[in-house]
């Protein structure tokens, strides 16, 4: 059911982000939390200190993405390096092995445009650094120029039904809800839970997307 037919500059639905102005989209790993800011992106699962960071800056044409990856996130000691990419963006990806009290860190850059897409991924669990680094470098491969179809992914926001998950709050949905301001209130609203209340387990429930 379509709610708008305003567009959005970008969205994040099945934890996949768009950004429309800028053409691209990027894929997360389905469990974490994607929360979008003015010019970044930050996931994680919501443990062991676990984030992956995403910003955008103008590229640097003059430099290779490894060059500038090197500048940006003050590298000291890459390796594993690898170059990737596609027809319509350059890319480069490295590891930085932990050092001097800091963690391991999987960064990356990629030229896509005129902008540089900065990676940076890091967890407070050694002992999982290498299943994470999977993790963040399935990300930043995920990352591609937007198609049509995903276009229309961002062509207004729907309602979808779903059953509430265990624990499940209009303040939590609120979190990751396309509509705003007031998207809390919004979700109340469309659910018959104005002013106060939460859903039962296993109740459906309408969802902004």
């Amino acid at each position: 059911m379509k709610f708008s037919e305003q567009k959005r500059a970008a969205a994040v639905i099945s934890n996949r982000y768009y950004n429309a102005r800028l053409g691209f989209t990027v894929a997360f790993p389905s469990d974490w939390k994607v929360v979008t800011r003015a010019s970044s992106v930050l996931a994680g699962p919501n443990r062991d200190n676990t984030v992956l960071r995403m910003s955008v800056k103008r590229a640097d044409a003059t430099v290779p993405p490894e060059d500038f990856a090197r500048n940006a996130l003050a590298l000291r000691d890459a390796r594993d390096s690898e170059a990737f990419g596609a027809p319509d963006f350059q890319a480069w990806t490295a590891r930085e092995p932990a050092g001097s009290g800091k963690p391991e860190r999987r960064v990356g850059v990629i030229y896509f445009g005129p902008n540089a897409y900065v990676f940076e991924g890091r967890t407070g669990n050694a002992a999982l650094a290498p299943f994470y680094d999977s993790m963040f470098l399935s990300s930043m491969r995920s990352f591609r120029p937007m198609s049509g179809a995903d276009r229309d992914e961002v062509l207004g926001i729907k309602l979808h039904y779903l059953r509430a998950p265990e624990g499940t709050t209009f303040s939590k949905l609120a979190e990751t809800s396309p509509v705003s301001p007031y998207a809390e209130e919004q979700l109340r609203l469309v659910n018959g839970y104005y002013p106060n209340g939460e859903p039962e387990t296993g109740a459906w429930i309408k969802v902004f997307r």
